[in-house]
């Protein structure tokens, strides 16, 4: 499977590829040199992927109006959850939550260039997939609120 966007042969690990290719070497040596090749041709894999999430935030913040109103809401929660005497627990819910409702804006951002690629004439299913995207993040924030609503009422 080849994916124009990473150029990657394997987009997942092939762990018994990976496993084989050790096993052909006849010495430790070239052993360890067969692991290290390796783990230097998946570190630069890694790279490559961090470069597109990279380049998919960049795109986010700079096109996406809601990406920022996000970001910018994250930012006064994560500061009020760390700053606040609550529970580490609901913390570190509540970061995690800020980011994946990030995470949602970024694949609503994906469905509605998909949906806009594909056609700009008025469909119905090209609204319903609209909508659903925007629910998708409108859910996540809510997710978020609710975990508030329970850090305020431990601090009371």
């Amino acid at each position: 499977m080849r994916t124009e966007a990473t150029g990657d042969a394997e987009l997942v690990l092939n762990w018994p590829k990976l496993f084989k290719e050790i096993k052909i070497a006849s010495s430790t040596r070239q052993r360890g040199f067969a692991m290290k090749q390796i783990l230097v041709r998946e570190w630069y894999r890694f790279y490559g992927r961090c470069r597109f999430s990279a380049a998919g935030l960049i795109l986010s913040w700079r096109e996406e109006h809601s990406f920022r109103f996000w970001v910018y809401m994250d930012l006064v929660s994560s500061g009020l959850a760390l700053w606040l005497p609550i529970d580490i627990a609901l913390r570190a819910i509540i970061l995690c939550l800020g980011i994946l409702v990030l995470a949602a804006e970024c694949l609503n951002t994906a469905i509605e260039r998909v949906v806009d690629y594909q056609s700009t004439e008025l469909n119905p299913l090209a609204k319903a997939a609209k909508d659903a995207g925007s629910a998708g993040v409108a859910l996540t924030a809510l997710s978020t609120g609710v975990a508030w609503v329970f850090a305020v009422i431990g601090l009371v």
